[in-house]
């Protein structure tokens, strides 16, 4: 440590930087000259680049080197990444207090929630919604702070989805009501975020039996979907016919299945099946950027061999100079349990590419990663055919074991799972489990892997989580059927079947 004190500070800036932060800490404590040097933005900056690797950061600090963080001043950036690194490391620890409920709203059937920029709560009930600013709390005794409501005049809304316009600074709902009588059952709301409020954009005739799975506000569209259609809607041209697209293949089992969720990317469709995901064309004319080639794209399968009853799907931009996308979405088969898969896609050549990164099981079987190669087409000219691609990813055998031993390879009660969500950012995720025959509830936390941690294909992937909460009654209303993560800052707002909103923080 004599020699400290010769260093340059260029040099000793660099040293510093190549430091854990635990190290970084305990090096402040020895010297004067360590605790200055240390107090330069740069070493910081430097380990929020690094952390993002591993841990969530909100919206405002994903970008190292942006023009906010370069405006902030070296102690409040150290504070948020001190902050970031204690919440990661109490993440998957038991909280020791209950969830805290929200004031009641007075609604009773809710729909869903959605938590945006780890900041608003929005809460869609069938007969109205709620904003809430999760960062305030004026009155003292309820965790956060109703901002607005919207009274719907009409109750029996029953669908619905929401996005973050992040451009545009506002949050976009599509809110539904499934009946044969009015001509306007479809409503698209905004809210500004600088003065939170609900202004109606527009009302929608749209065909009652498609249900909203998705708002694509680059593109003007709202996704809906009924069995095998996915119809789009520009709401900016008033009077326009929807465009439908159907994705029914010849085989008979397309009858037996349906779609969960919908992406737009380039000039293809992301269609989320109950056992497969597929990428299908859009019409020439909706394609855009450079994407938009002339010739027929082909429709991309990859196929599962479980039954999955819903998804939930990382965020991604829509960059449209982009022909490459990677995303993650975490997928529930109610016997088998959950799923998190990372998918690749490519436009020039196309390309999916599905993997197994975790899973989190509810039965006695053991799955395994199989050696996979990706669907790749050859020939960008062939004509609009279907290519069908078998599941690949994941098999529930061996031929070390005969099949009857698999129940005893885990020791694992069978249950169910009544509500789960991810983060945006794919790096963690909640979900409620109960076993059969129990009126324990149990509030579980994950911190999901990155494709990058899977050392060997052959291991079993199971989900880092952990039982952060356990709660006990023999009401029914008390389940938790919805829930929604703050992934950054490690809130967790949890709705039950009575319609009441909690909150589960991290401990101090």
């Amino acid at each position: 440590m004599a020699n400290m004190y010769d260093l340059p500070n260029e040099i000793l800036l660099i040293f510093i930087s190549l430091l854990d932060i635990s190290d970084i800490l305990s090096l402040k404590q020895t010297c004067t000259l360590a605790q200055a040097a240390i107090q330069d933005k740069s070493v910081w900056t430097s380990l929020l680049e690094e952390q993002q690797r591993q841990i969530p950061f909100v919206a405002s600090l994903r970008e190292p080197h942006s023009p906010y963080i370069l405006g902030l001043d070296a102690s409040v950036l150290q504070s948020e990444v001190l902050t970031a690194r204690r919440i990661d490391r109490l993440w998957l620890g038991t909280r020791r207090r209950s969830p805290t409920k929200f004031q009641p709203s007075g609604n009773v059937h809710l729909i869903g929630l959605n938590v945006f920029l780890d900041k608003w709560l929005l809460a869609v009930y069938s007969e109205g919604m709620h904003l809430w600013d999760l960062d305030l709390n004026l009155c003292g005794v309820f965790p956060g702070f109703r901002r607005t409501s919207l009274a719907l005049s009409k109750s029996g809304f029953s669908s619905y989805t929401a996005v973050l316009d992040g451009p545009n600074a506002r949050i976009l709902i599509v809110i539904k009501k499934h009946s044969f009588i009015s001509p306007f059952v479809t409503l698209l709301y905004e809210i500004p975020l600088a003065s939170p409020d609900f202004h109606l954009v527009c009302s929608i005739g749209s065909n009652p039996l498609y249900s909203p799975r998705h708002i694509d506000p680059v593109h003007n569209t709202v996704l809906s979907s009924h069995a095998c259609s996915v119809e789009l809607l520009d709401w900016t041209k008033s009077g326009s016919p929807p465009v439908v697209i159907s994705t029914e293949g010849e085989n008979l089992e397309e009858m037996y299945t349906a779609i969960h969720d919908v992406r737009l990317f380039g000039p293809y469709m992301i269609v989320f099946k109950t056992r497969s995901i597929e990428l299908h064309p859009l019409p020439s004319d909706l394609r855009c950027g450079p994407s938009a080639i002339e010739h027929d794209l082909p429709i991309l399968k990859h196929k599962f061999s479980k039954t999955f009853r819903g998804y939930v799907i990382s965020e991604f931009s829509d960059n449209k100079l982009s022909d490459v996308l990677t995303l993650d979405f975490l997928a529930l088969d109610v016997i088998h349990g959950l799923f998190h898969y990372t998918v690749h896609i490519t436009i020039a050549v196309p390309t999916l590419e599905v993997n197994l990164t975790g899973l989190n099981s509810l039965s006695n079987l053991i799955y395994r990663q199989s050696a996979m190669k990706p669907f790749v087409l050859q020939d960008v000219d062939s004509k609009h055919t279907p290519f069908y691609v078998q599941e690949s990813s994941v098999f529930e055998s061996s031929p070390v074991f005969p099949p009857e031993a698999w129940a005893t390879l885990e020791d694992k009660a069978g249950g169910f799972i009544s509500a789960y969500c991810m983060g945006p950012q794919a790096m963690r995720a909640v979900w409620m489990e109960r076993s059969r025959g129990s009126m324990l509830r149990e509030i579980v936390l994950a911190r999901l892997r990155r494709p990058g941690e899977i050392q060997d294909q052959g291991e079993i992937m199971n989900i880092e989580a952990g039982v952060v909460h356990e709660e006990r009654s023999y009401d029914l209303r008390d389940d938790y059927t919805h829930c929604a993560l703050a992934e950054a800052t490690g809130r967790i707002v949890l709705g039950n079947r009575a319609g009441d909103l909690f909150l589960l923080g991290v401990d101090n």
